[in-house]
């Protein structure tokens, strides 16, 4: 019925939304560090996502006709790099332990 509503309110839910998932990527990146060697990564991601819903939140009325598609394009790609960069470090931590002869441990 109201579209520049609907997209205001949908604005704030996605910087909630973005807030949440950073807090959780930060956690689990801290909480992998010494399993992982590409943890920073999604540390980094995480601080990004909060970053961006902080924007969001902090422009909020006006943020609601243009922010969605840039921000949701921003994060998708951050978080795109992450799971690159954090699969690259395990495979290149599955090759140590093959070449030591040690076996992985989940």
């Amino acid at each position: 019925m109201d579209p520049v509503l609907a997209s205001g309110v949908l604005t704030l839910v996605l910087a909630g939304i973005l807030i949440a998932v950073g807090v959780i990527r930060i956690a689990m990146g801290i909480q992998h560090r010494k399993a992982a060697a590409g943890w920073y990564w999604s540390v980094l991601s995480g601080i990004v996502s909060i970053l961006l819903g902080g924007m969001i939140y902090l422009q909020w009325p006006v943020s609601g006709l243009w922010v969605i598609g840039l921000f949701v394009a921003i994060e998708l790609i951050l978080n795109g790099w992450s799971y690159v960069f954090v699969a690259l470090a395990a495979r290149k931590a599955g090759r140590a332990d093959t070449t030591t002869g040690t076996q992985a441990t989940a």
